[in-house]
């Protein structure tokens, strides 16, 4: 199945935080996704200009409350992607994390 197939699947409707491997990218290197409905959170070394390449990233619905949410940081890697939520439950992270199994390069910058 396609990512953009993926997304716009009714039942991904329901969800409100995806996390994506190995995310399409188009000729910008930026991910294919529908801008109107989904944010794109990407891994830290992307968005700082380290590495280019990705793959992993975050969807989160943009009917969830930016205010709730917040990119984590974890530097060295373009395959590691993190959030924090804030609810009334209480605080949690998130990550995305592609394991190439060739290699524990994502777990050794994770501990």
């Amino acid at each position: 199945m396609g990512q953009l197939e993926l997304l716009n699947n009714p039942k991904i409707a329901q969800y409100d935080i995806l996390c994506l491997q190995e995310p399409h990218a188009d000729f910008m290197g930026n991910t294919r996704t529908l801008a109107t409905t989904w944010t794109v959170v990407y891994p830290t070394d992307r968005k700082t200009g380290k590495t280019l390449t990705y793959r992993s990233v975050i969807l989160i619905k943009k009917t969830f409350a930016s205010g709730q949410w917040e990119e984590l940081d974890v530097e060295g890697s373009g395959d590691i992607t993190a959030i924090t939520i804030r609810t009334e439950q209480g605080q949690y992270s998130i990550f995305s994390i592609y394991m190439d199994g060739a290699s524990d390069e994502s777990l050794q910058i994770m501990r």
